[in-house]
């Protein structure tokens, strides 16, 4: 499965260098980069995802995950809430970003 996300990590990478300004190319390859346990690097490419496009609720929720990995349950929840603050009530997603900030409650 790494090879998968080497494999985005390489396309997210192209689509960068095509067109810096892309906010999803970044979030979706910190994305990539957190899946193979880069968290660092995937710290680095959400934030950058959040300041082209801060009205992003799955970059904050992802950026959240980085966080909740490294212990910094802090920094994670206030992500979750910025998260859930950005996500439509009839999103499916909110039910996952809801479940990450019980998580963190317990």
């Amino acid at each position: 499965m790494t090879s998968d996300f080497d494999r985005a990590i390489a396309d997210f990478t192209k689509a960068i260098d095509s067109d810096p300004s892309y906010p999803y190319a970044y979030s979706n390859r910190g994305l990539s980069y957190f899946k193979t346990g880069n968290n660092d690097q995937a710290l680095l490419d959400l934030n950058k995802a959040i300041e082209l496009n801060n009205q992003s609720g799955s970059a904050y929720f992802v950026r959240g995950e980085v966080y909740r990995n490294k212990a910094d349950f802090r920094a994670a929840l206030a992500d979750f809430q910025k998260a859930l603050d950005l996500t439509s009530n009839d999103d499916t997603g909110r039910t996952n970003i809801l479940l990450a900030i019980a998580s963190l409650k317990r």
